[in-house]
């Protein structure tokens, strides 16, 4: 949906921004953010994906009716095989609407290759996403097969600087993944929370400028 101009001005109230703050977390200009504000033009589609991008990322979304709420927070589990495909078309669905960067910690990628029954399918998907520009990937492994990954940006971490648990960060969301749950593996978290994913990002962020560059 296109949020109204009234929208973006309750949406920055509500996030307690002023217009130059919606500016820096959406890349867009002062400028552009008083036009689509005062509706004195039709925005580009690229341009509101920016708006609604950086609103979700501090759980605020658009709703119906020229609404505005802080979106629903929570946890969801995904527990063994058939419901981690659930949890990646989840991921996929979410990267294909709103765009953004995913951010994925595992201890060894070939954990996602021998979790998944269509890994080409979904890899080709995520190739050809990230191809459009909407979104980007980077990945932190300790160990793997780098160069069947769908990601164009990858690094091997520090063992010190390598948390146990892997984890995905995109978007408001933060998955934290166990491959070797004891009973049904693999094991998902995901917590619908800004400032969760905020904080992992952060960390991720850290550990990324210490890695290796994996050629």
């Amino acid at each position: 949906m296109t949020p109204s101009g009234k929208q973006i001005i309750a949406a920055r109230s509500l996030a307690g921004w002023k217009r130059p703050d919606l500016a820096d977390k959406s890349g867009l200009s002062t400028a552009t953010i008083r036009t689509l504000e005062d509706e004195t033009k039709r925005p580009k589609g690229e341009t509101i994906e920016k708006i609604v991008t950086a609103f979700r990322n501090v759980g605020i979304e658009f709703t119906e009716n020229d609404g505005v709420r802080r979106m629903p927070m929570g946890i969801d589990v995904f527990q063994g095989p058939q419901r981690f495909e659930e949890f990646m078309s989840f991921t996929y669905d979410y990267l294909e609407q709103y765009g953004g960067e995913i951010c994925i910690s595992v201890t060894d990628e070939r954990y996602l290759q021998r979790t998944r029954k269509n890994l080409d399918t979904h890899r080709n998907k995520m190739v050809e996403l990230t191809a459009t520009g909407k979104i980007k990937g980077r990945i932190l492994a300790s160990e793997g097969n780098f160069m069947t990954t769908w990601a164009q940006l990858r690094r091997r971490p520090l063992k010190s600087n390598m948390p146990h648990i892997s984890f995905f960060v995109f978007g408001d969301n933060l998955a934290l993944i166990a491959f070797d749950h004891h009973k049904t593996p693999p094991y998902v978290a995901l917590h619908k929370s800004s400032p969760f994913a905020e904080g992992y990002k952060n960390d991720f962020d850290a550990a990324w400028e210490q890695a290796e560059v994996i050629e």
